[in-house]
């Protein structure tokens, strides 16, 4: 309907929202560590060696590295997404085990029928990970100079 105009307001509101998404992840981020280790954590100090700005620094340089150092930067982000599929089996099955534990649950617990499927649920979600990462390293492993400047 809108033509080429409406290729660049989607084009520049998805550039913004991405600028959005960086901030605001590395910022909850920084926050979370801050709270975590009980450090006063605020955007409003004046202190730049205050450990919350130190945490959100730690978390950009390497981002910005990244995009600096590298010609395409697309394929790294399908590669960082097929190993956080790999990472993602981890706290998985620590879910799956704690929502089958009475102790934790009491009668809430899942039943063995739910603890079946949960697990079945993990598997294929790992064998897919697992794909998903030997296509993409191997893709990148391919291509190993094309990404360099």
């Amino acid at each position: 309907l809108a033509g080429r105009a409406g290729i660049i307001i989607f084009s520049l509101g998805l550039i913004a929202a991405g600028f959005l998404a960086a901030v605001t992840i590395s910022l909850a981020s920084a926050y979370g560590i801050s709270e975590y280790f009980g450090w006063k954590a605020s955007l409003n100090h004046k202190k730049l060696l205050n450990p919350f700005y130190v945490i959100y620094f730690v978390e950009v340089i390497p981002a910005v590295v990244i995009i600096a150092a590298f010609r395409q930067v697309v394929p790294i982000m399908i590669d960082a997404m097929a190993l956080n599929g790999l990472v993602l089996v981890f706290p998985l099955t620590l879910l799956i085990k704690l929502s089958g534990d009475e102790k934790v649950l009491g009668s809430y617990k899942n039943g063995k029928k739910r603890q079946i499927a949960a697990w079945a649920m993990a598997i294929i979600i790992l064998s897919f990970a697992v794909f998903s990462f030997v296509i993409s390293i191997s893709r990148t492993l391919l291509s190993y100079g094309t990404y360099f400047l």
